[in-house]
């Protein structure tokens, strides 16, 4: 498995770790906003950042 962060990518190969990702990601995508719930998402942010 390869996991990219901000310090630098991790590559952890013990299977318990492998299982605890494999367990996190369907709930992380289960939240996750669609497409175009994104873009709506991001273009309130772009204006509020262009209001101040």
């Amino acid at each position: 498995m390869y996991a990219d962060g901000c310090t630098g990518s991790l590559y952890p190969g013990k299977p318990e770790d492998v299982a605890r990702y494999d367990a996190a990601f369907p709930d992380i995508r289960k939240r996750s906003l669609d497409q175009d719930a994104s873009r709506c998402l991001i273009s309130e942010v772009a204006e509020d950042y262009v209001q101040r």
